[in-house]
Order: C-alpha cells, then structure tokens, then sequence
C-alpha cells in the first residue's frame, strides 16, 4: 500500500497522515488517448477493447477537442476531452477529466477556443466539476513564466509517451518543478497520448503497431471501484504516474524520508533545492536517510535499468 506521509507527531512518534493513500484498491488508468472521433486511428471499440486486454482497470478517451462518454463491460470509462487552446500565443492542449457527477457538455459538443482569453474561460468554467490537466507542455514549447499567472490547473502531464518515444520531446518536469518551487500546487499525470497510427510493425521499432500505447499510465489508490471513488482519489493526489517502476511506500518520518519500491537503479528525492537525498545502485528497492536542507515540499523519482520513471505527487511538509 502506498503511503504519503510527513512529519511525525513528537508525543508518540506515530507517522501523520498528508495526501495519505489508505485503505483501498489499486487502479491502472490511461488519461490520455485518442480514437477515430479525432486523429487516432482505432475505433472507440477498439480502443477500448485494447487497455482492457492489457489489463488497464479505467481510462478516458480525450479526443481533441469533441466531448463524449463511453461505457466498457470491464473498464470503467471516465468522460473527458482534449481542448486545445492558447497561453501566450502558443498552441496547448488541456484535458478536462470528469470529476464530477455531472457533465457540464452535451454529448458531441465541439470546443472552438480561439485564444488566450477563451482557454482561460474553458479553466475558470471547468474548475469545479474537471480534473484540468495542461499536456505535453514542453512538446507545446511552453516556459513556465507563459503559464505563472493561470489558474486553475490541476496538475501537469511529466509524461508523455507518444511525444517522449516518438519524438524525443522531453522538459515538462522541468515546468512542473518551476511551479513547484512557486508555490503551485500541481499533482503529476501522465499518459500514453496514443493514436496507433503505424502502418506496419517494420515501422514501429518496438515491433508492434500499436505500441505508441502502454508506456505513461497512473496508479491510484481509491475506496472501491466507482467513478465518484476514483475522481476523489486523483483530485486528492492519491496516485502516482509511471512508466514502469511501482512506488509501494514514500513517507517522511522524524525528518527521515522512507521510500520502498520495485527493483530500480535510482532512487531520488527532490525539493525547492538542487538533489535532496538519491540512492544509485542496480535493483535497489529501498531509501531511508535524513532530509538534506529545507524545503516546503519533497517528491520521489525512482528510475529503472531501462531509464523508465516512476512519479509521486509532492509531499507538503507544513500540512
């Protein structure tokens, strides 16, 4: 199970609770995909049909720019939508990942946003009943003063399989990590950002068609199997996103931090500061040491032999 925790109580040393993941069950989620509804190349059933074999338990079908709700025998789907919109004149896509109990679109309703002013429109509308996560940042060239002054944001995409693996575009932990040190509360996501539109498996140097899928999902940690469960664990922060690496436990204890993982060959804490605590080693599973200078946050990055990289949410220290 894993754990977010932070500073210990002083009278019985006993670990309190931030963002905690407790008692629950595990859940395997794509957040980002698209299908023939926009520019990707499988049917929703189809589409559907491939995470459910993989053995994915929810995903949401973000086709750009058209809101639609689906349904799976087996996989929860969650409604969302792929906006695309502007922050300093530059091209960026949000998706907009139903929280709520309601929808606040019509099924097929078209977004057309045509600047700036409207993309921040779409946010300030949104913020209640939407998880808003800004994608692929450093694939839309973004800086983070371009986006300083939105609010609103749930959190930012750190990993981008289609845009990493295909196109070697990498940086959005680095915008994520300014907002950070900026106060910004901002969880991490991550997604296939899949279109499965390789003609051949000559083509894909994986070998397979398909395989722009399966590399960036979420793992959360929810009550039960429900919409309303789910929603409330992701709007809380009780996941982490990966590209392979599984984080068990990550906890502050006593000024110590305490982390337990799969087989990595890196294990790194960071905070405002430049690296916090790291471990290296081949197939390590665990970190315990003390915290090295201040911070009001700390996050964990564990990386494996094949350079693939687990992501917690930050732990907030003064909470």
């Amino acid at each position: 199970m894993l754990r977010y925790l932070h500073t210990a109580d002083e009278d019985n040393h006993m670990a309190t609770t931030s963002s905690a993941l407790q008692e629950g069950i595990w859940l395997k989620r794509n957040v980002h995909s698209h299908s023939t509804e926009s520019d990707g190349k499988l049917t929703v059933a189809e589409l559907l049909a491939l995470y459910a074999h993989e053995g994915y338990d929810f995903i949401s079908i973000t086709d750009h720019d058209v809101y639609a709700t689906y349904t799976h025998p087996t996989l929860l789907c969650i409604p969302g939508v792929e906006v695309s919109g502007f922050f300093a004149d530059k091209p960026i896509h949000i998706n907009l990942l139903q929280s709520g109990r309601k929808s606040l679109f019509e099924e097929g309703h078209r977004f057309t946003v045509k600047d700036e002013g409207e993309t921040r429109s779409v946010i300030e509308r949104c913020q209640e009943e939407y998880l808003i996560v800004l994608n692929h940042s450093a694939w839309s060239l973004l800086n983070f003063e371009d986006i300083a002054s939105v609010e609103g944001l749930s959190g930012i995409e750190v990993s981008n399989y289609s845009t990493e693996a295909l196109n070697g575009v990498e940086g959005s932990v680095h915008l994520w990590e300014s907002g950070l040190r900026q106060g910004k509360r901002w969880l991490a996501f991550g997604g296939d950002d899949n279109h499965n539109g390789f003609p051949s498996a000559a083509f894909w140097p994986f070998g397979n068609a398909e395989r722009d899928s399966f590399g960036s999902w979420i793992m959360a940690n929810a009550a039960d199997r429900s919409q309303p469960a789910l929603m409330e664990a992701l709007s809380g922060g009780h996941f982490y996103t990966t590209e392979g690496p599984e984080i068990y436990s990550f906890a502050v204890i006593d000024g110590s931090v305490h982390v337990h993982c799969s087989p990595v060959s890196r294990i790194i804490i960071k905070g405002e500061r430049r690296n916090f605590v790291r471990r290296l080693g081949e197939g390590i599973t665990e970190l315990v040491a003390p915290l090295n200078g201040e911070s009001r946050y700390v996050r964990l990055e564990c990386t494996d032999g094949q350079g693939r990289t687990a992501y917690s949410n930050p732990i907030w220290l003064a909470d």
